[in-house]
């Protein structure tokens, strides 16, 4: 799995996206298993790595990648409100 070590110490939520289980099982049997290994090596051993992918594994590598960013977000289930008060303020119950 390529990681990029230098941000999350090497953890596997440091895959770049874009960059998938295959194409990354790819890198690791090239001996490619960090970024930085990645961005060092020159385009044409990438491509004997993963083929016509090469171009665009060396972008997300470099930290390119043009395609447009979508967000997505599931409706809040509910909806809540409050009010700050510039002093606290207390409530005494009276008893009657």
């Amino acid at each position: 799995m390529v990681r990029d070590c230098s941000v999350a110490g090497c953890s596997a939520a440091a895959q770049p996206a874009g960059i998938g289980p295959k194409t990354s099982a790819r890198l690791d049997a090239a001996g490619l298993v960090e970024i930085h290994q990645v961005v060092g090596t020159p385009p044409g051993d990438v491509g004997t790595a993963v083929g016509s992918q090469a171009g665009n594994v060396r972008e997300f590598a470099n930290g390119i990648d043009d395609r447009p960013l979508v967000i997505t977000r599931e409706a809040p289930e509910s909806f809540g409100q409050q009010e700050t008060f510039f002093a606290d303020v207390t409530y005494e119950r009276k008893q009657c």
